[in-house]
């Protein structure tokens, strides 16, 4: 993780709604109904972790949103025999952008189809089906005293009702983008919800 000394470079008040431009995204399939199960990260990644948490989601609709992948990747997914959206962006960036951006995506995600989401990490597997409920849910961990620490970033519940913060979240990224350390996405998580005054989230 970044360490402390790295906090002086981020602008850490409000940083208001603007997510900025970022590579273009392809919208290649459109997901199931439902409540949503939304995965981000490069090809690469996904290729070593990815089909693992898709079969352990069967049941549940699913969105993955690939970056810098190739065929193997989308041939991997179908290989799955789970129906899942699939979006794509080609930033040949490195892995600070990858997992920055996934909170960028994902609030562009929730706007867009208008759903129940969990945004989940892609090395993960979920042992149950996802329980959906409204407002914004997410991992704290207490105990932990640096500002990237606080919340986790591996799994996010979220609904449009949830925009205002996940729009934050993604224009804190987007205002500190020449300083995307590792960890970048935790400390938006927590910055943005001290900025906008502690907002409800339920605790997981």
């Amino acid at each position: 993780p970044a360490p402390p000394a790295i906090m002086s470079a981020y602008s850490l008040d409000d940083p208001g709604e603007d997510m900025g431009e970022w590579a273009k995204v392809f919208r290649l399939r459109d997901p199931p109904p439902g409540p949503l199960a939304w995965i981000a990260c490069d090809g690469r990644y996904f290729n070593a972790f990815g089909a693992v948490l898709l079969k352990s989601l069967e049941g549940t609709a699913v969105h993955v949103h690939l970056m810098d992948a190739d065929e193997s990747a989308i041939k991997l997914i179908d290989s799955t025999g789970v129906a899942c959206g699939l979006s794509v962006e080609k930033p040949i960036a490195d892995r600070g952008y990858y997992h920055a951006v996934r909170f960028v995506r994902f609030a562009e995600d929730v706007a867009r189809l208008d759903r129940q989401c969990v945004f989940l990490d892609v090395d993960a597997i979920a042992r149950n089906q996802p329980r959906f409920g409204a407002g914004l849910a997410a991992r704290f961990r207490p105990g932990r005293l640096e500002a990237w620490n606080q919340i986790n970033a591996a799994v996010v519940f979220a609904d449009p009702s949830t925009l205002p913060y996940l729009r934050r979240v993604g224009a804190f990224i987007n205002r500190n983008r020449k300083s995307m350390h590792w960890g970048i996405d935790q400390l938006a998580l927590w910055c943005v919800w001290l900025a906008m005054d502690r907002p409800d989230i339920m605790c997981l």
